[in-house]
């Protein structure tokens, strides 16, 4: 392997290694007052990834982050899985678009909104769809305002991450 490649290799590793570090200490918090809510402190390494590595790396980091960490609380195959698991993808998937829109030194915030508001509104689908009741969509309003506000907050938390991302991501020359 060549040592770009395996540098490539050590990098994503260590980003779902971060994704799935932070998935699991956000399981262990207290829950937020909106059901379903979360805070998304994963997605700082998919936001990571996303710009430092690109769009495909970003959606694998997100997947095997959803689905590692659904096995390690035990979740997996549960609706808790699947809410996570597509929601995340799906997240991963409207950041990359969102990114491309964007110039190319733009704030993470904007990303990280987009991404909130994908994986609540994917989440609030398969909730309605898993339990067959459509009255959920009234919490709609309520999820959607708190996955904006934590997606600023993860967004703020990105850009503050830039410079040492950047060292990181760029380290590729020996001394």
């Amino acid at each position: 392997m060549k040592p770009g490649k395996l540098q490539r290799q050590i990098q994503l590793t260590m980003l779902v290694a971060v994704a799935l570090a932070l998935h699991v200490i956000e399981s262990l918090l207290p829950p937020l007052p909106v059901p379903g809510a979360k805070i998304g402190l994963a997605n700082v390494a998919t936001l990571v990834c996303l710009r430092y590595m690109g769009f495909w790396p970003a959606v694998g980091v997100s997947a095997v982050r959803s689905i590692l960490g659904s096995v390690i609380t035990g979740k997996f195959w549960g609706l808790g899985f699947w809410m996570s698991f597509v929601g995340a993808t799906a997240s991963a998937v409207g950041m990359g678009f969102s990114l491309r829109l964007l110039p190319v030194n733009a704030s993470m915030v904007w990303t990280s909104v987009v991404g909130g508001v994908v994986h609540a509104s994917c989440q609030l689908t398969i909730a309605v769809m898993a339990m067959r009741q459509p009255a959920l969509f009234f919490g709609a309003p309520l999820l959607l305002g708190l996955s904006i506000v934590t997606a600023v907050f993860i967004g703020l938390v990105c850009d503050n991450l830039d410079g040492p991302a950047r060292r990181f991501f760029h380290a590729t020359k020996r001394r």
